[in-house]
């Protein structure tokens, strides 16, 4: 009997990447596709249902049910538009995704809801390669609303290194009593004396006046 020699990893690598071009492919042909995703502008997108359950939880779940998404074979998303569809279904059969500054807050939020994890570290990436003191407000507030551990981790550790020149720009003078505390009673920050604190909560006590 003639031995089956085992495959590398690497070519066991290469077989899946090929696989789930063909794949793609199909899918973009609507060759064997079984299940129909509508965009929130009523864009129609074709895909395979053992893709998607394979790649998602939520789709896992849902195509599991006895739902009527799943008896129809049409499933429609309120949330997210058809050109954040199409980006996820890339990822989910290429494990690629451009992200850019137009679309990186919605694929993380898209790949919060489909539970997409890989969707929301890349998309989180982006994020902190492209984060600044003009941004880092907001990127740590949206990836604490989605559950983005890294980014999260990356952007507190951002604000604490550059607290002094964060705590001048609107987006801290408009937090919350209860956040400028927790910012500025952090261990981790970087000033060079008490009285840059007092002067973060002098002028956001100023800026609530005013």
């Amino acid at each position: 009997m003639e031995d089956i020699q085992p495959i590398s990893a690497a070519e066991q690598a290469s077989f899946c990447v090929e696989l789930m071009k063909r794949l793609n492919i199909e899918r973009k042909q609507d060759y064997l596709c079984d299940i129909t995703l509508v965009s929130k502008d009523n864009r129609e997108f074709k895909a395979h249902r053992n893709v998607l359950s394979a790649a998602s939880p939520f789709f896992c779940r849902l195509l599991k049910s006895d739902m009527k998404e799943n008896r129809e074979g049409i499933i429609r998303f309120e949330e997210i538009s058809g050109s954040i569809m199409e980006d996820v279904l890339e990822f989910i059969y290429t494990g690629t995704v451009a992200v850019t500054q137009e679309n990186s807050k919605e694929l993380i939020a898209a790949g919060n809801y489909l539970i997409i994890p890989g969707l929301k570290t890349a998309s989180g990436r982006f994020l902190e390669r492209e984060m600044s003191h003009i941004n880092c407000i907001s990127t740590f507030y949206l990836a604490e609303k989605y559950d983005c551990d890294e980014l999260i981790t990356n952007s507190r550790r951002f604000i604490h290194e550059n607290i002094v020149s964060v705590a001048k720009l609107d987006e801290f003078l408009h937090l919350e009593a209860k956040e400028i505390e927790k910012w500025i009673s952090s261990d981790d920050i970087t000033v060079k004396e008490e009285a840059d604190i007092f002067k973060i909560i002098l002028d956001w006590v100023n800026h609530r006046k005013g």
